[in-house]
This record gives C-alpha cells, sequence and structure tokens, in this order.
C-alpha cells in the first residue's frame, strides 16, 4: 500500500515539472509612438516578442475611416522587436480621420492592444497672432463706445 502511493506522489511530481518545464513562457507587448498624431502623420508601432514566430498588426480606424489594415510579422530565433509605421507600412493605410485608431497584435495565439489618437489641434506658434486680436477687440469696443456716447444727447 505504501509503495502505491509513493508511486503515485513520485509520477504526479514528474508530470507537473514536465508540464512546467514543456510551456514556454510567451510574452509579447506593443507601444505607439507617439500616441497623438494630426492629421496625414506617421505613428511607430513597436512589437516585442521573447520567441519567435509570426503575427500579424491589424489597425481598427475610427468610424467612418474605412475597414481595418492588417500587416504580417515574423520574429527571429530567440524573439526580439518589429517595428511597423503607419500608414506606409500598411496598404491603402491613412491617418486622415479624427479619432481612435485601435492596434490588435495577434502572435501566437497571444494578443495584445493599444491604441493612438489623430486629431486637430491648433497651436499658436507667436502670440503676435493673439495680440492683434486683442487689440482689434479694444479699438472695435472703444469706437463703439465713443459713438453710443454722442447718440444720447439729452433733447
Amino acid at each position: 500500500m505504501l509503495t502505491n502511493k509513493f508511486f503515485s506522489i513520485i509520477v504526479t511530481l514528474v508530470l507537473i515539472a514536465t508540464l512546467f518545464s514543456a510551456t514556454e513562457a510567451l510574452e509579447i507587448s506593443v507601444n505607439v509612438d507617439p500616441t497623438t498624431i494630426q492629421p496625414g502623420e506617421p505613428a511607430t508601432i513597436t512589437v516585442t516578442s521573447d520567441s519567435s514566430g509570426n503575427g500579424k498588426i491589424t489597425v481598427k480606424p475610427p468610424d467612418g475611416g474605412g475597414p481595418a489594415k492588417s500587416v504580417d510579422i515574423s520574429f527571429p530565433e530567440g524573439g526580439g522587436l518589429v517595428k511597423k509605421v503607419y500608414p506606409s507600412d500598411f496598404p491603402d493605410g491613412s491617418t486622415t480621420t479624427l479619432g481612435e485608431y485601435e492596434v490588435h497584435v495577434v502572435v501566437h495565439d497571444r494578443s495584445a492592444a493599444k491604441s493612438f489618437w489623430v486629431s486637430w489641434e491648433v497651436v499658436p506658434i507667436s502670440p503676435i497672432g493673439s495680440i492683434g486680436l486683442l487689440l482689434t477687440l479694444f479699438a472695435a469696443f472703444g469706437t463703439y463706445a465713443l459713438t453710443k456716447r454722442k447718440t444720447f444727447v439729452k433733447v
């Protein structure tokens, strides 16, 4: 009876050790730089993996931006990193639609996701335009105040 228990414990330990030693720890990660771009600008997608193999990067534009665009990727023995530039490395890719672009990466049935934004931002280059606008506003208000005062003549 003791030998059967001892034998079953040994077999269980050997099976557990075999299962854990056979599974390869696969890590993938994705990064998008920059995370916010202007329409027509590119975004660099970097995918890292700790083992070799093939995968796919898919970029889904916001609503109204057309269908998702995909490109195949492969990693050398021992893993590494792959960089792709959206939209130039993706067939028919475009960043002309404003909104959030979703990036999905699948490698060895593992997936990772990130997103980047295409937005229209106006950044003043110099304060001369703002100062000119304020001076024009004050001049118009001053002219209005002077002409309005003359029309209130008491009879």
